[in-house]
């Protein structure tokens, strides 16, 4: 990948989003985006992330070799220093909404069948995206069409590169004796696929007085904060039990 340094990056003045690990800024007159892992007073500091920058840049440079893979992820375009010292790196501009915006039931029941694909395709690259949340899927639609990336690339497992951080859901499935493969994936799926989908069906909230109750459902609901490995939650996807032209069109709860 091509450096640049930041000062021969004009940006806009106020940030436009944030991360767990960074935040985030549009460049001035392009499709671009900033994300800033470093300040420079992190690197008059001497910072400590020295081993999570590199991890990154490496997965950041493998990614950017990677044939086909940017129909479903934003493309890392350049990275970002000052005086060679690594602080970011500047990516393509997806212009999507969040998670939490607007989706309805037929909207969520394709995209997360879609998700799951794009998920079986990236680790066929030996891409593996575990961090999925409201904030790293965006979406938008066109003509009807659900338009999607995940945008967080620089926390995937890339190669035998690790994730940076670990979102409390994947941790709590390493604690349980998981391993980041693509049991982990599923699990990954399921989780956000729970969160999304029980916006609308009720059968997968915690209330005992539930209507149509699914063994199944309430089993997949019972082990995503609890997860056990080699169980329903990292073997099936939830989404397998769902149609896009079900009558659940409004939130049940």
């Amino acid at each position: 990948m091509n450096k640049v340094e930041l000062s021969e990056i004009e940006l806009e003045d106020s940030e436009f989003d944030y991360g767990d690990e960074s935040t985030i800024y549009k460049v001035k007159n392009r499709d671009s985006l900033y994300k800033a892992w470093l300040s420079k007073k992190d690197i008059e500091k001497n910072n400590t992330k020295r081993d999570i920058v590199e991890n990154k840049v490496r997965k950041l440079e493998s990614l950017s070799e990677k044939k086909g893979i940017f129909a479903y992820i934003v493309k890392p375009e350049e990275l970002v220093t000052i005086d060679d010292t690594y602080t970011g790196y500047q990516m393509e501009y997806f212009d999507g909404e969040k998670l939490d915006k607007y989706l309805k039931y037929r909207d969520t029941v394709i995209l997360l069948k879609k998700l799951r694909e794009t998920l079986i395709k990236l680790n066929n690259n030996d891409v593996k995206c575990f961090d999925l949340n409201y904030s790293n899927v965006l979406y938008r639609k066109e003509d009807d069409e659900i338009i999607f990336k995940i945008i967080d690339i620089d926390n995937m497992m890339v190669d035998d590169l690790s994730m940076d951080l670990y979102p409390p859901f994947i941790a709590k499935y390493l604690h349980a004796g998981g391993k980041l493969d693509e049991k982990a994936m599923i699990y990954a799926l399921n989780h956000l696929s729970i969160t999304l989908l029980s916006m609308f069906d009720s059968r997968l909230t915690p209330n005992p007085y539930i209507p149509r109750y699914n063994r199944k459902l309430a089993k997949f609901s019972e082990l995503i904060d609890r997860p056990k490995v080699d169980s329903l939650i990292d073997n099936e996807y939830i989404i397998d039990s769902y149609n896009e032209n079900d009558n659940l069109t409004r939130t049940l709860i």
